[in-house]
């Protein structure tokens, strides 16, 4: 991935040849500190939007078939309209000496189901040996995650009592249950013990990515549980630093309240 702070930013001098060399001195320093200060300007924000994943702000929604014909699959409509009995037929007649295939945007049959928000289809997936609760998609989802980003319990709960990880490295359903508003699914995953300042591999806690995303309630109800204010991102931003960049400087002065 391009490094901002590796782009050259070489100014012209070709102006400068006017000038004594006295003179040139403490002109070219006020050009290097005006370079030094906008390249780090840039850097933190670049840092500051490439904090958050993509999976997590994307409001995408079920019924992607335009994305890639894969998704026009029977098996994948199954899913779509919870038809656990089709599903069932199809696998045992289409797939029984072949892999079971993946969905072009969510992943294994399990996530879309998750994604889907297919209980009956989950249960039947969740019985079969060949679709580890735990795999990732391409974007690194589980489908605890997928469930939790629609603050579905019920189907949290299946997949936590077939082993669902509710703490694993990286981002996790608490990440996504707050940036996506879900006070409820916020208290399921925190009953079972998921950590509340969990980090992303940006640093990014469930607390920052609640405020990233609008959810002031959310965010409120996460400090007042015991959620780190003071913590900082790898990009060196604080909860209070999101809610200033969006500004929202009410909900940022509740939030230094609760620090100092």
């Amino acid at each position: 991935m391009l490094d901002v702070r590796d782009a050259p930013l070489v100014p012209s001098v070709s102006f400068l040849r006017g000038f004594s060399t006295a003179q040139r001195i403490p002109i070219l320093r006020s050009i290097l500190t005006v370079q030094s200060t906008l390249k780090r300007a840039a850097w933190l924000a670049v840092m500051f939007w490439l904090s958050f994943p993509v999976a997590a702000i994307s409001q995408s929604t079920p019924g992607t078939e335009a994305l890639d014909p894969t998704a026009s699959q029977p098996i994948f409509e199954a899913i779509r309209r919870d038809e656990v009995f089709r599903l069932m037929r199809i696998i045992d007649t289409e797939f029984r000496t072949k892999a079971l295939p993946s969905h072009p945007l969510w992943g294994s049959l399990l996530h879309s189901a998750a994604a889907e928000r297919a209980p009956q289809c989950l249960r039947y997936l969740l019985s079969r040996s060949d679709l580890p609760v735990d795999a990732s998609n391409l974007r690194g989802e589980t489908a605890l995650m997928l469930a939790a980003k629609h603050g579905d319990l019920a189907m949290a709960e299946q997949l936590r009592k077939r082993g669902a990880e509710i703490n694993r490295p990286g981002w996790t359903a608490l990440h996504y249950a707050a940036a996506f508003g879900h006070t409820s699914m916020v208290d399921w995953l925190l009953g079972h013990d998921a950590y509340i300042d969990a980090e992303s591999p940006g640093k990014v806690t469930p607390l920052m990515m609640a405020v990233r995303e609008g959810h002031e309630a959310v965010a409120m109800h996460l400090v007042r549980l015991g959620a780190d204010i003071s913590y900082r991102s790898q990009a060196g931003f604080t909860a209070i630093d999101y809610a200033r960049q969006q500004g929202r400087d009410q909900f940022a002065l509740w939030l230094l309240d609760r620090i100092r």
